[in-house]
């Protein structure tokens, strides 16, 4: 983004077996954007940063919603989403863009489509309740990291460095194998 820009405003597009829904993340209201394209906001969507593989904790991004639930109602949103089941987002597309207004007028017309930062593959729809009122959905996706543990490994000796290359390289032939300290290797 340049320096001209007033603010950004963070999207968030989830795909569906019911289609696309459009989601303006942090705010309340609805934004349309240069293509004509409405996206719902809303201060109850919260999309953490994405977390990274560390001590044994699998990478993962999560987006989702919390609100109070009228106790006297039955709760149709998360019975909807139980009726539908995981099938309805899982390996679905999950798409996040920043939205680059160059002026407070831009809120109502935007002159610049969003910008594409990153799509992911949604893995799991999860549900929360506390106490009588409180709920919260969530719907899991893939990490930029993920694909990590899919990593090509190769050995570090003449065979794997020779892979690696696209051809034969003698280069490793006399790679220390042992680290002796009592040997002077130079002079």
């Amino acid at each position: 983004m340049s320096d001209d820009v007033y603010a950004v405003l963070p999207l968030a597009e989830i795909d569906t077996a019911d289609g696309t829904f459009r989601f303006l993340m942090g705010t309340d209201g609805v934004f349309v954007d240069s293509d004509g394209r409405e996206w719902q906001g809303s201060l109850l969507i919260d999309a953490p940063a994405v977390t990274m593989a560390t001590n044994g904790t699998a990478p993962a991004g999560r987006i989702g919603i919390s609100y109070f639930q009228d106790p006297d109602d039955p709760d149709q949103v998360i019975d909807q989403l139980k009726e539908l089941g995981l099938g309805y987002i899982e390996g679905y597309q999950i798409r996040f863009y920043d939205q680059a207004l160059f002026s407070p007028e831009e809120m109502m017309a935007p002159t610049a489509p969003p910008t594409l930062i990153a799509t992911r593959t949604m893995r799991s729809l999860s549900y929360s309740y506390q106490g009588v009122a409180d709920r919260a959905i969530s719907v899991s996706y893939e990490s930029i990291f993920e694909d990590r543990k899919t990593a090509k490994r190769r050995p570090l000796n003449r065979a794997g460095h020779s892979e690696w290359l696209g051809y034969e390289n003698p280069s490793l032939e006399f790679m220390p194998t042992a680290i002796r300290k009592d040997e002077v290797m130079f002079e």
